[in-house]
């Protein structure tokens, strides 16, 4: 697939071509489809192109920027988070309308059992100049399930930190992917999640190679936790404590509502990077 040679007006926007596993799409922001703020180079919105649920922020002093990285990202605009406040969110459940519940995903509180796979594949970068950038969080606004994600540039050992606080089991933060972090480096990152003998088993891939997680005290592929449940609410750019540095370029955020298998992984992740020339 070369999204360049099927798209000769060069507007993937408005293009035909879509990414794989169409049917298993729940939320797809593209980094093409913005509405601008009040300062004129913020955005307001990302629109969900699944047609489900548009991201927004109405505080024009917390909304990203709409920018070209030069030389990167196939020199097509994207979402910069570019301080602590820049963030994206569902927010409550008011702004949950259209046919989108991120709860019927996870399970209402009282069905832990109800946990249902999904896959997340995003495009971005860790900005020039900060130590970690937040990626984005899946919460419950009414219990503490929490799901976070963000990278770290700061030094050996670089890569994805993720922090977990299921309904049923105690907060827990791993790390993964050795020094695959560098500023200004785009990369396609794809994070499944399958429910396991009653676990939720994480695993994670950068460019399409496997990531290790540092599980307590040896690597793997997978890193189990409890449970999640009554999750409602999606976060892109949020801020998680002081020193969680929202400084980060995006491009491109799909959520599916299925645990994608290796082929499918490698389809998306071909699609992702044909789209924005990452490698």
């Amino acid at each position: 697939m070369n999204v360049n040679t099927l798209n000769c007006n060069n507007n993937v926007a408005d293009s035909v071509v879509t990414p794989p596993q169409m049917n298993n799409i729940l939320l797809w922001y593209d980094s093409l489809n913005y509405e601008l703020g009040g300062l004129g180079s913020n955005i307001a919105k990302l629109y969900d192109r699944a047609g489900n649920n548009t991201m927004a922020q109405t505080t024009i002093n917390e909304q990203p920027s709409n920018v070209v990285l030069p030389g990167k990202f196939g020199n097509r605009r994207v979402t910069y988070f570019d301080s602590y406040e820049d963030r994206y969110g569902s927010g409550d459940n008011s702004q949950l309308t259209g046919t989108v519940n991120l709860q019927d995903c996870f399970g209402p509180a009282g069905q832990l059992n109800d946990d249902p796979p999904w896959t997340i594949a995003y495009v971005g970068a860790i900005a020039h100049g900060t130590d970690t950038a937040s990626i984005f969080t899946l919460s419950s606004s009414s219990s503490s399930a929490l799901i976070a994600v963000k990278e770290d540039g700061g030094g050996s050992g670089d890569g994805l930190s993720l922090r977990v606080t299921p309904d049923t089991a105690s907060s827990d933060v791993d790390q993964c992917g050795g020094d695959f972090i560098a500023a200004d480096v785009p990369r396609v990152t794809v994070i499944k999640s399958v429910h396991n003998s009653g676990n939720t088993e994480l695993s994670a891939k950068s460019n399409d190679s496997a990531l290790d997680w540092d599980d307590e005290g040896g690597p793997t592929n997978t890193v189990a936790f409890g449970t999640f449940s009554n999750i409602n609410t999606l976060k892109l750019g949020v801020i998680l404590g002081s020193t969680d540095w929202v400084l980060s370029y995006l491009a491109e955020f799909i959520f599916f509502n299925a645990a994608l298998s290796d082929a499918e992984i490698t389809q998306v992740t071909s699609y992702l990077n044909d789209k924005w020339q990452v490698y």
